[in-house]
């Protein structure tokens, strides 16, 4: 298994900005650049996860106030007007 682009090209950037840094660990840093862009996008996916099971709750209780308000009658009134 290869690194990824985005971890090669985030790697061939660091080494180009720190001349210090030496490359016979490149291939262990892109595949740590790697892991790192994982963890942060499992991280943004759990959030969008809990942001859509709030959105499903805040749904669902719209739906019950508005079918306890009998809303359903009164917008069958306003369309016949």
């Amino acid at each position: 298994m290869k690194p990824s682009a985005k971890a090669m090209f985030l790697n061939n950037v660091l080494l180009e900005s720190d001349a210090m840094i030496k490359s016979r660990d490149f291939l262990l840093r892109a595949y740590r650049i790697d892991n790192a862009l994982l963890h942060a996008q499992v991280k943004v996916l759990q959030r969008d996860v809990e942001r859509m099971e709030q959105l499903t709750d805040t749904t669902e209780m719209v739906g019950k106030f508005l079918t306890e308000q009998n809303i359903w009658g009164l917008l069958a009134t306003s369309t016949k007007v």
